[in-house]
């Protein structure tokens, strides 16, 4: 009598991790999806389901990244890209948190990742803030000048300590908006300078200003705005700040161009990029 002979045991496979995927159920790490888009789609939906409540803080990028499956750098982008449309702020030190939905009715704005983009987006910056400088001029109070004011000297002493003021210079802007009593431009402004911020913070890695030159020529416009709006000229005021927008992105593509030429600052088909070296 033979005996049967012994099955041998399949070898047994270790599962697949779970991994969060986008509406067409694919994995958010797919060749076949942009990543950087999955996961700004992915977070996104996360907050409009309620699973991040306003202002409660992200989960760190290490967790995020491990969630969605992808690089700390296409979180951080995504981050990026979520800031710059209003839905969360980033705080220095702290991480980054779900703002409230009102917010999210502001100007929503793509974010800058070339030459192109950043031309675009400076001139929507004129059209806007020229307005606003010249409504300023002719409606401001004088606690509206005294804020102007006052924001510039502490962007001075922040200068003196070869510091970079850039929230203070938002600030700035914001109150000329503020200035014209129109609730519409204030909230078109609060857009621009979250934007602005968030570009600001992106390209900090790639591009290495000469800090204290760069603060005393914005200093130095700022204060003929201040003048303008004081003397209550409304196109002098129009004037320049267009002046000091123009030149703010003459100074920073100069410097681009010093130190490589055009560099990257967001992966996808994007035409004259801005690449790292």
């Amino acid at each position: 009598m033979t005996t049967p002979t012994a099955r041998r045991a399949a070898p047994r496979t270790a599962p697949e991790p779970t991994q969060e995927r986008g509406p067409d159920h694919r994995p958010y790490h797919s060749p076949a999806r942009n990543r950087v888009d999955c996961v700004e789609a992915g977070i996104t939906a996360l907050i409009e389901q309620g699973e991040f409540g306003v202002d409660q803080r992200l989960p760190a990028e290490n967790e995020l990244a491990q969630r969605f499956g992808v690089s700390r750098p296409v979180i951080r982008e995504a981050i990026g890209r979520l800031a710059a449309r209003g839905m969360i702020r980033t705080e220095r030190g702290r991480g980054s948190f779900v703002q409230p939905p009102e917010l999210l009715q502001r100007l929503t704005l793509n974010p800058i990742t070339s030459i192109d983009d950043l031309l675009a987006f400076q001139e929507l910056r004129i059209a806007i803030e020229q307005q606003a400088g010249s409504l300023a001029a002719t409606r401001r109070s004088e606690a509206d000048l005294a804020k102007m004011i006052d924001l510039n000297a502490r962007m001075s002493a922040v200068n003196a300590d070869r510091k970079y003021g850039g929230d203070l210079d938002a600030e700035f802007h914001v109150a000329i908006a503020a200035a014209t009593h129109n609730a519409v431009l204030l909230d078109a402004q609060k857009a621009l300078s979250n934007h602005t911020k968030q570009w600001i913070s992106t390209v900090s890695h790639i591009v290495n200003h000469p800090e204290t030159a760069r603060s005393e020529y914005r200093l130095r416009e700022h204060e003929a705005i201040i003048d303008a709006i004081r003397r209550m000229d409304p196109d002098a005021a129009a004037l320049a700040i267009r002046r000091h927008i123009e030149n703010g992105r003459t100074r920073f593509l100069a410097n681009l161009s010093k130190q490589s030429g055009r560099k990257q600052l967001a992966a996808g088909p994007v035409s004259h990029k801005l690449s790292d070296p």
